[in-house]
């Protein structure tokens, strides 16, 4: 679901511009799953504009306002910065699976898809991110 989302916002093999994103227009039962990051330096590091109730109830505090590399090896793992790299500097996807294994929850294990706006350069300059957690007990 919010794959197509994206891809509704612009025509096929073209990254949406950030302008055609519209929060109103998210899936409500999205909502609490996105996370959107401001692109810095080109891909060099990322801040957390906004992060969803889950992801928030999952990791165990908001860290909205804050940098990535403030939080590498703590709750996102240097694959997780990889993959926000890659969709900055290549305009790609990313599926990323892990665990909160870093934050004392290693029963929670998650898929997270970023996904590339543009900004009016066609640079990549926000990336919308989706959790899914999956709660285990062993």
């Amino acid at each position: 679901m919010f794959y197509r989302f994206w891809r509704s916002l612009t025509p096929e093999g073209t990254v949406p511009p950030y302008r055609a994103f519209d929060v109103v227009k998210v899936p409500r039962e999205l909502l609490p799953h996105l996370v959107l990051l401001d692109v810095l330096d080109g891909g060099r590091d990322f801040r957390y504009r906004v992060v969803g109730t889950d992801v928030v109830q999952a990791v165990g505090r908001d860290f909205t306002g804050d940098a990535l590399s403030k939080f590498i090896s703590r709750h996102e793992p240097d694959g997780m910065a990889d993959g926000y790299r890659r969709v900055a500097t290549q305009l790609v996807p990313d599926l990323y699976h892990g665990t909160l294994e870093s934050v004392g929850k290693e029963f929670i294990s998650y898929e997270r898809l970023a996904l590339p706006f543009t900004d009016a350069n066609g640079t990549v300059s926000y990336i919308l991110s989706c959790f899914q957690f999956d709660s285990t007990t062993g």
